[in-house]
């Protein structure tokens, strides 16, 4: 009986010292647990635009994880759901790195287009990572943040119309200038302008071809061939489409006079 005991004795102690070893290990393993993301791509096709986000996970612990679901949700300024997205990945095993795409997109047939191309705003975007820890310790990390929005087309204006005759057309010329806020892509395209009196008869047009970098401002000026002259009015409507890599918008109606 005093054997049976002395040997339950020696098993429970061990058992702590097993329990006790696992849990150290855990929590540097813990520690040493890298997860993050790198630089984003976007692109847009047929009203999606979709933000593609590299997501390393650098295991360096003792154990491995496994069923590692990060899911994001992004909320735009008056609460409207853009995006709920999940990557999963099954298995990230010690001592290894893995990177993944995690792809957020957003149909912009659902969303004010206008303000997201001409005005910043900022959207909320929550984040949970869950996994197994060791393939049975569950562990979720929940996290909030606020995500700025750079417009495209930012402060775009166009300044006071002026009209010329060259010999053979009237042209009119107008200054036009906006600064691309957006982060990662350039504004690389066309653009389009229509000139309609105040009746609303059409005046004149033309295009001008863009590439404005990340973080830039953009000034020029574009000259408008104008079809009848006799047409022209003090007060009228500019109509202005854009067409560029990611989208094609238009028109928006920008009223002179």
């Amino acid at each position: 009986m005093r054997q049976a005991l002395r040997a339950l004795g020696w098993a429970t102690k061990v058992l702590l010292i097993l329990i006790i070893v696992f849990c150290v290990t855990s929590v540097y393993s813990v520690f040493n647990l890298r997860m993050g993301f790198g630089e984003p791509q976007a692109t847009c096709s047929e009203g999606v635009l979709l933000v593609s986000f590299p997501f390393f996970v650098n295991n360096s612990g003792y154990y491995d994880l496994s069923d590692l679901n990060l899911t994001t949700q992004v909320i735009d300024y008056n609460g409207t759901i853009l995006s709920s997205s999940a990557t999963f990945v099954p298995l990230v095993t010690r001592d290894s790195n893995i990177v993944t795409m995690h792809n957020v997109s957003i149909n912009l047939d659902n969303t004010n287009v206008t303000r997201l191309l001409f005005q910043d705003d900022n959207f909320e975007a929550s984040m949970s990572i869950a996994m197994k820890f060791a393939r049975t310790i569950p562990i979720e990390i929940l996290m909030n943040e606020t995500i700025p929005w750079g417009a495209p087309f930012y402060n775009f204006s166009i300044g006071e119309i002026t009209y010329s005759f060259n010999g053979t057309h009237y042209l009119g010329v107008a200054p036009i200038s906006f600064e691309n806020h957006s982060p990662f892509s350039n504004v690389a395209g066309t653009i389009q302008f229509e000139i309609y009196n105040d009746k609303g008869e059409y005046v004149g047009s033309s295009r001008k071809s863009l590439d404005v970098p990340p973080n830039s401002g953009y000034q020029d000026q574009i000259e408008l061939v104008i079809d009848d002259p006799t047409k022209l009015t003090l007060s009228g409507q500019v109509r202005v489409s854009f067409e560029t890599s990611m989208l094609s918008f238009g028109p928006v109606v920008i009223p002179y006079g």
